[in-house]
């Protein structure tokens, strides 16, 4: 399974790492993830990371969890195809995480995604995804990087 970090940021973290710190998250999360097998029913797990400045909360609400089966799209004239792929949104506090050091960043993205995934409820065409697991195995990575 492929696990994907999303960012929507606003332009003030533009002078910042946070983006570069996330994609470094990213790739030790998939590297730690990638050859776990939590069953067929999701091959792309996509988790959008929303941190926007308060004046644009309102364009910015995190999306309800969604997942694609099969299905074809166009982008910008080119065709793509969205294969069993789960989603959802995360949203973060703007001034405490653009205040925040790396590690203190990264541990309210942790925290986040996990306060997020624990209680979340899986559509039901969901049949083959092993949630338990999934969930101990993220639970285990952010241990093991000090992140909660």
């Amino acid at each position: 399974m492929k696990i994907q970090l999303a960012k929507t940021f606003s332009k003030e973290f533009d002078k910042t790492t946070k983006d570069s710190d996330i994609e470094e998250l990213e790739i030790k999360l998939q590297s730690s993830l990638e050859k776990n097998d939590y069953g067929h029913s999701v091959v792309d797990y996509l988790i959008g990371i929303i941190c926007v400045h308060p004046n644009f909360d309102p364009f910015f609400k995190p999306k309800r969890p969604s997942y694609v089966e099969n299905k074809n799209i166009k982008l910008e004239g080119f065709d793509v195809n969205i294969y069993k792929t789960f989603s959802l949104d995360i949203k973060l506090n703007f001034e405490d995480f653009f205040k925040s050091d790396k590690e203190n960043g990264l541990k309210m993205v942790a925290n986040e995604i996990i306060t997020t995934i624990r209680d979340l409820k899986y559509p039901a065409k969901i049949k083959d995804f092993d949630r338990e697991q999934f969930f101990h195995d993220l639970n285990c990575f952010f241990e093991q990087e000090n992140l909660i």
